[in-house]
């Protein structure tokens, strides 16, 4: 009856309705919808993001796992968190970690927020949460811009852009994605969800479709930030890099047919522009940008491409609709296997000790679990369950 009540609240917004922590119980050590995974080889930490995204408990975490023996995580600590939380930046200098987060803290929809942890485990302060505002429903972020800032799109239409602090909390400074492309189009407020650097490039996903090229070298100078739009990419999801080439997790409609891909885009000759006042649209499709489109999984719409995760000799793509990964070989530009994961795989993080990629990590969103795959091999051994 609870459960009931708390979902009736959420459709008429009630704000005297019961809170997750009238509800539901603590989520303690349990994983709970990981979402996103965050590796740092140089000391064998593995970073859980339980997003609470399923609503099993009062609230989210951000589990440190000790990954000393790949197969076998080995829980350090737990910090509690909201729910919602999405995407990892790791600043391993300053020793934080920042997640931006979806959770309405004030039952007011005007604003999210950024958390960061401190994950110096030396620190009287390890796994202290601070929240910083952010505009309303972050997911992706990246670093870092010519200022040295983490960069966080927002689909209410931003680019929020924040310091990297050693102490202290960073500063947020918001920029309005809003232009006008050179076919006389007007984008205003355009929704944005995830992004990738390249140089003084930042990559940004519109999920109704399209690729927004942002000059972070404009940042701030009231010029139009965004140069180019590359249009043909129709639902762009996930998005990575190795430094040359975009990686895109995509869904198109080729000959009435819903099919899923991995569109490999070439970004060099769009370059940076000085002095335009509209975006230059490119399609994806028709251009030198476009190099290859790669069908992933089952190849049905019910596949469900989501998040790309790039290695060394390997693109890693989970296939949320069919619980599989589908693994493309980098250099060659081709689909090598799919490999079966849990249940609705979402994030993915890469253990390299020493340079060499061992082990993907993949976190199973609805399973409640991590598949964990032997990159030399291309072969699950392990599904972690928990501690």
């Amino acid at each position: 009856m609870k459960r009931f009540a708390l979902m009736a609240c959420v459709v008429v917004a009630v704000t005297s309705c019961a809170s997750q922590a009238d509800v539901f119980g603590p989520i303690g050590s349990n994983l709970g919808s990981p979402l996103t995974l965050l590796v740092n080889s140089a000391t064998g930490r593995l970073y859980v993001n339980n997003s609470n995204n399923l609503v099993a408990y009062n609230g989210g975490s951000l589990q440190v796992y000790s990954i000393a023996t790949p197969a076998a995580p080995d829980l350090v600590a737990t910090a509690s968190t909201y729910s919602f939380s999405s995407q990892m930046y790791l600043d391993a200098t300053n020793k934080f970690l920042y997640t931006p987060n979806r959770y309405n803290v004030t039952g007011i929809a005007t604003n999210n927020q950024l958390l960061q942890i401190n994950i110096d485990e030396a620190s009287a302060s390890f796994l202290g949460v601070t929240s910083i505002n952010s505009d309303l429903n972050p997911f992706g972020i990246a670093c870092c811009d010519p200022s040295s800032r983490m960069l966080a799109p927002t689909l209410s239409g931003t680019l929020d852009a924040y310091t990297t602090v050693s102490s202290g909390t960073p500063t947020l400074t918001s920029y309005n994605l809003s232009f006008t492309d050179s076919n006389g189009i007007v984008y205003t407020n355009p929704p944005v969800n995830q992004l990738t650097i390249i140089g003084s490039q930042a990559f940004v996903t519109v999920p109704s479709g399209g690729i927004l090229v942002v000059n972070l070298d404009k940042l701030g100078s009231g010029a139009n930030i965004v140069d180019y739009i590359i249009t043909g990419v129709n639902a762009p999801r996930g998005i990575a890099t190795d430094g040359t080439y975009l990686y895109v997790a995509d869904v198109e409609t080729i000959s009435d047919a819903t099919v899923p891909l991995l569109v490999i885009l070439d970004p060099s000759t769009l370059t940076a522009l000085s002095g335009n006042t509209a975006a230059t649209s490119v399609s994806g499709a028709t251009t030198p940008v476009f190099v290859a489109q790669l069908t992933m999984g089952n190849g049905v719409s019910t596949t469900d491409p989501e998040e790309v995760t790039v290695g060394t000799d390997y693109v890693f793509v989970t296939n949320s609709g069919e619980d599989s990964v589908t693994i493309v070989n980098r250099v060659a530009q081709t689909v090598n296997t799919t490999v079966s994961v849990g249940d609705q795989p979402f994030g993915m993080a890469i253990y390299s000790p020493g340079g060499t990629d061992s082990t993907l990590y993949v976190a199973n969103i609805r399973a409640n679990t991590i598949s964990i795959l032997d990159i030399p091999t291309l072969a699950v051994t392990a599904t972690f369950t928990g501690p």
